[in-house]
């Protein structure tokens, strides 16, 4: 008798559990929806439909729109450094003309142009070994940046030359005439590459020529 009453008590109490436990999901679930409702009456009224069943295929159509305008705010800032490079470069143009007429720097095309010729002569003597290894212990940036100064002042432009004169800067370096003539034939070559006349080229080798007692065999 006493077994029959403890299995119906615990039966009970397990039935009470029971409806307890569904009263609890039913809570839960209805506080859930209306939540959802709650939040879906609030972005239609700011016009952003986002239901509380769609929230992660929203998310991913959102990282699509904020990758595209990503992409579409890159391309104005191409377009940007690109005019601001071609005002720059039509700057120094304008301003090479208007106050050095007439000059070898100015036909040259100004600093611009010799920023390119310098850079394309200097790739030509570091690759090659008959030559390279005179400068093996020198900074070619500084030495390209010197070259462009050194010759600017040559053309008749802006004097800005901080470095030394020819006969200290090539002093111990023994460089010898068949260098010589190669590192000239690779100036050359880079100055008519970027446009230098026949005449110009002609006026480059007069100014190498005056040159060359201060730099071969010092």
């Amino acid at each position: 008798m006493a077994t029959s009453l403890n299995s119906l008590l615990k039966q009970n109490s397990q039935q009470k559990i029971n409806i307890y436990n569904t009263k609890l999901n039913r809570n839960i679930s209805k506080s859930f929806n209306k939540y959802c409702k709650i939040q879906e009456k609030k972005n239609d009224k700011y016009n952003q439909p986002n239901s509380c069943q769609s929230r992660l295929a929203n998310m991913s159509i959102n990282q699509k729109k904020v990758n595209k305008n990503q992409q579409l705010l890159q391309v104005p800032q191409q377009q940007y450094n690109l005019s601001l490079t071609e005002i720059n470069g039509s700057f120094d143009s304008q301003y090479t003309k208007l106050f050095y007429p007439n000059t070898l720097y100015s036909s040259l095309g100004g600093k611009q142009n010799l920023m390119k010729i310098f850079s394309n002569f200097t790739h030509k003597i570091v690759l090659d070994p008959e030559i390279n290894h005179y400068y093996l212990n020198t900074d070619m940036h500084k030495q390209e940046e010197r070259q462009i100064q050194f010759w600017t002042v040559l053309f008749d432009g802006p004097d800005n030359y901080q470095g030394q004169s020819m006969k200290q800067v090539h002093k111990g370096m023994n460089i010898s005439e068949k260098s010589y003539d190669l590192v000239l034939k690779y100036l050359c070559k880079s100055f008519q590459k970027y446009g230098a006349t026949h005449e110009e080229i002609q006026k480059i080798l007069e100014i190498a020529a005056v040159l060359k007692q201060d730099i071969v065999n010092q």
